[in-house]
This record gives structure tokens, C-alpha cells and sequence, in this order.
């Protein structure tokens, strides 16, 4: 039984989908409940040196997105290596 639970961990850490920090990615929602979204938009984030996932919707994206469109003056710009490496 143990060793099932560990290949099953195993064989989904596999599936996962890697990114680069800060890049959003649409994945699949694995195991949708009645009424959830298909797909969600997940991103790695960096807040104080701890890297944490995130997950949004399409319409929390499209706020956010409004938000930061709307309040120029609050927006952060890219730092020159993002735009070399990014």
C-alpha cells in the first residue's frame, strides 16, 4: 500500500507542468469537483524568498489585469534582466 501511494505521488509530480517563476501557465484541473472550472491559471510566485504556488481563474486574471490597467501610478516596471532573460 505504501509503495502504491509513492508511485502515485511520484507519477504526479512527473505529470506536473514546469515553468519559470512568474510565467502563467492554463492548466487542467485534476480533480474538479461539481461546479468548478475546467482549467485554472497557475503561476510560482516569489514573496520574501518563498516560492508558493497560485492558482486563479480566467475572470480573477481579467480583474487583476483591469486593476493594474487602471492604476498606472501602482504598476512596477521590469528589471533589465527580465528583459534580457524573459
Amino acid at each position: 500500500m505504501k509503495q502504491k501511494l509513492l508511485v502515485n505521488i511520484y507519477i504526479t509530480i512527473n505529470k506536473m507542468i514546469k515553468t519559470r517563476v512568474g510565467k502563467i501557465v492554463k492548466v487542467k484541473n485534476q480533480g474538479k469537483k461539481a461546479g468548478a472550472n475546467e482549467t485554472y491559471q497557475a503561476v510560482i510566485l516569489n514573496s520574501n524568498g518563498q516560492y508558493n504556488p497560485f492558482l486563479f481563474t480566467d475572470a480573477e486574471i481579467a480583474v487583476a489585469y483591469e486593476r493594474g490597467r487602471k492604476n498606472i501610478e501602482d504598476q512596477v516596471s521590469r528589471s533589465m534582466i527580465s528583459m534580457i532573460l524573459d
